[in-house]
Parts: structure tokens; sequence; C-alpha cells
């Protein structure tokens, strides 16, 4: 994930009310929530999608040591809340702002902030690094380990902060350890490293696991000499991005089979991403021969479930959908504690998608991003069936 250092951050709940508020700081493999009354330490993992960026963030209770891992953290009878959060890639086919009560709410935040900031008079803020900030020839200034809280815990300030040159100062809040004599400051206490399997350690973006049992149609080889299966009709077609070398691997696959691939069984939970996106959370509860697909507002289909090359037909059996075949691109990834799988949706009883970008964008197109847990976890760690 890009990590700024030192930016503000609020998380809000699905009530839009702020779960955290403070500065985010990456300490080691750590990432730190400074808020005006303590620090949140945690753990995090990122995933690369084919269109958006996941962070799986295990966040400690306030004033505690991080969670040891990602399991203990998931657990309901210990400190620490897990969370997996999305971010567009490219904004050109992505966007997740155009909610107008969270927009409000946000400029609000950020317009109260800067006038609160104005009343801030602390002239030793401005050293952009410890050794220049207790070195200041006129201020009495010094370097605090994490970002200080000025005005009873109302405005954040920077890390240099002190008296100024006329004796006045801006009663802050320094939350870890404070220093007008050395910049030797040690952290607060001993970072954790946690294994987190085969998507690399703790705070890393490292890689982003395997795409499942499928991939995209692939792009390589020039000219007309490629055949793709046209999922709709069950054909093959000569196509520049054709994913076969000859028409016969292509006929071979190109075949409709009543299949649920066995990584797709079970509960998954997400949201839908693509832009004008239904806000709220979606289920795909996956059987070994259909999928049940519950929407943000409880309403719900059943779909019988085709296999066809690299796509999967979605055959609705009931509901507003029912004769409507959908037409689907996969991909799985893996995290720390869940499967992620994007799936991109075309019309209902049109085309497939050409690819996972382009059905962010075009009209009746959906994608989503949704999450299982891992198999062979503990229910105690992860479950999605309540």
């Amino acid at each position: 994930m890009d990590i700024l250092a030192n930016a503000e951050i609020t998380i809000y709940t699905p009530d839009k009310t702020v779960w955290a508020k403070g500065v985010l700081q990456q300490m080691q493999n750590e990432l730190w929530i400074v808020e005006k009354d303590g620090i949140r330490r945690s753990l995090f993992v990122s995933n690369i999608l084919p269109t958006v960026k996941a962070l799986t963030w295990a966040i400690g209770t306030k004033g505690l040591p991080p969670p040891p891992d990602f399991d203990t953290a998931m657990r309901a009878d210990t400190p620490g809340s897990v969370f997996v959060f999305y971010k567009c890639i490219t904004e050109s086919n992505c966007d997740f702002s155009h909610l107008d009560e969270l927009d409000e709410l946000v400029d609000n935040l950020v317009a109260n902030t800067k006038k609160r900031v104005k009343d801030v008079q602390d002239l030793c803020e401005f050293h952009p690094d410890c050794l220049s900030c207790i070195g200041d020839p006129e201020n009495r200034c010094g370097w605090c380990s994490t970002n200080v809280i000025y005005k009873n815990g109302s405005i954040i300030g920077k890390q240099c902060a002190g008296h100024n040159e006329d004796g006045s100062k801006e009663p802050f809040i320094c939350n870890g350890v404070y220093s007008t004599k050395t910049c030797q400051i040690p952290t607060t206490e001993a970072t954790t490293t946690a294994s987190t399997g085969s998507t690399g350690s703790t705070g890393s973006t490292g890689s982003t696991g395997s795409t499942g049992t499928t991939t995209t149609t692939s792009t390589s080889g020039g000219g007309d000499n490629k055949w793709e299966c046209n999922p709709t009709n069950g054909t093959c077609i000569k196509g520049k991005s054709g994913a076969f070398n000859d028409e016969q691997s292509c006929k071979l696959q190109c075949t409709f089979t009543p299949f649920v691939p066995p990584d797709l069984l079970g509960m998954w939970r997400g949201l839908q991403i693509n832009r004008n996106y239904i806000v709220g959370e979606w289920k795909a509860f996956f059987t070994e021969t259909n999928v049940t697909i519950t929407r943000p507002d409880g309403n719900k289909f059943i779909a019988r479930v085709i296999k066809i090359s690299e796509y999967i037909t979605l055959d609705p059996i009931n509901g507003d959908l029912k004769g409507k075949k959908i037409q689907t691109l996969w991909q799985i990834s893996y995290g720390p504690e869940t499967k992620l799988l994007t799936w991109a949706w075309g019309v209902p009883g049109g085309s497939a998608p050409k690819d996972f970008p382009s059905s962010m964008v075009e009209a009746n197109n959906a994608e989503f991003a949704l999450n299982a847990c891992l198999a062979g976890k503990d229910p105690k760690v992860c479950n999605f069936d309540h």
C-alpha cells in the first residue's frame, strides 16, 4: 500500500461514525495511528489485485502492543480488529468518492482542521528533522518520536515542538519519547514480527499470491492467429486477444460445464467496486452446483454456475435476473487471513466483460472485491457463516 508518512487518517464505521482518527506513521514493520489519547499499533499486508489494492490491516487496541499475528487479532476473545480496505489503482476507471454524505463529512473535517491549525503558534514545528530541531538557536525545541497533539487533542502537529523565543508555548502532548538534547530516541516498545504465510512478511507489499484456477484472457501473440472462446454461445473465433493457439484447443475448453471451481466454495463477503457502485456489503455463497447472491438491501437470487473456458456463467433461476445469463471473469489472490476474489460481471443477458478494467466503467457491467476465509482456518479465527 502507498503509506504516506505523517498522513492524517480517519477510519469511519459503516454508519459514518469515527472509529479512529490520527496521524499514520510507519514504524519498521508496523503502522501506527497516533491519536490524541494514545497510539494504535498494527500489522499490515498489501495485495495488488487487477483493479484495486487490498490492505489487510490488523489494528491493536489503543495503548497496547500490536497483535502478535493476524490469527490472534481475528479472534473474538482477544484485543484487536482486522479489516480489508481497498484503494483504486487507476483513477480513470475507479472512483470511491461518489458518496455525497461522506464527501460532505470529509470536506467539513478538512475545513475545520485547516481553521484550527491557524490557531497554533509553535515556531519549532517548521524543523523537518531532529538535528535542526534540537539545534534551533532561537527557540527551545524538542523532538518527539511521534507527531505531537495540540489544543486538548484537537490539532495534530509535527514532531518538532517546544517553547518560542519569547517564552510562549503551545501546550502539547507527545505520546512517544520527547527530547531537547538527543536524537537517539528509542521506540516506545519493541516491534513484533509476524509470519503471513504465502503473502510475504508483515508490513510488506510482497507478492499477490496465486491467481486461482483461472486467469484473464491472454493478449500475447500477434496477428489474428489466436483463438478465443465466446462464452455467450460457446463458439471459438479468431482474434488478436485469444487465449488459444489453435481452434481445436479452444473447442476443448469452450464447452458449457456445470461446475463450481473448488476454490470458490463457501461464503464470500465484500464490496462492489466499479464506478457507480451500490454501497454496502455483498455476499456470495457457493455450493457445488450454484451460488446465492445477497445484495446490500438483503435481496437475494440464486444462479446455476457454469464453467466455460476462463469464464464463469451465472444462470439465475429466480429473482429479477431470472433467465438473463451473466458472463463473468474471475481471479483469486491470497492474503494473510482470506482469499481475495476479483469478480467482473458483464451485462445480464449480454456479452462477457472484455477484461477487469473495462468492467469498472462500462454501462451495466459490475465488478466486486470479495473475501473468504482461507481453507483450514479455525472457525474461532475466521468464520463468515453468521
